[in-house]
C-alpha cells in the first residue's frame, strides 16, 4: 500500500462525499490507496451515505468524540500506507494534487 488517506468525521457526511467525489479515479486503486474515515460519534446517517457511495472506504467508529488529533492518530494506527495524508472533510481535491 502506497498511500493512506484519513478523514475525521463529525456530522460531515455530505462534505466527505464531496471530497471523495472530487478525487481522481486513480486514487481509488485499492492496490495503491486506502481511504479511512474515523468517526467522532456523529450521526449514523453519515456512515451509510459515504459507504453506500464509496464501499472501499474503511469506516471506524470512535464511539465517543475524542477530538481531531486523537481521531487522526487512530487512523494512522489503522493505516497500511507507506505515506499518510490527513484531509479535512471539506477538502476538494484538484486534478494532479495527489500523485499516487
Amino acid at each position: 500500500m502506497l498511500l493512506s488517506i484519513i478523514i475525521v468525521n463529525y456530522n460531515s457526511g455530505a462534505l466527505i462525499l464531496d471530497c471523495l467525489q472530487s478525487a481522481e479515479l486513480d486514487l481509488f486503486d485499492l492496490g495503491k490507496v486506502e481511504w479511512i474515515v474515523i468517526d467522532n460519534s456523529s450521526l449514523q446517517a453519515d456512515r451509510k451515505l459515504v459507504t453506500d457511495a464509496f464501499p472501499m472506504v474503511q469506516w471506524k467508529d470512535m464511539e465517543y468524540n475524542g477530538g481531531f488529533a486523537r481521531a487522526n492518530n487512530k487512523g494512522i494506527e489503522m493505516s497500511k500506507g507507506q505515506l499518510v495524508l490527513l484531509l479535512n472533510p471539506d477538502t476538494l481535491l484538484q486534478p494532479g494534487v495527489v500523485m499516487a
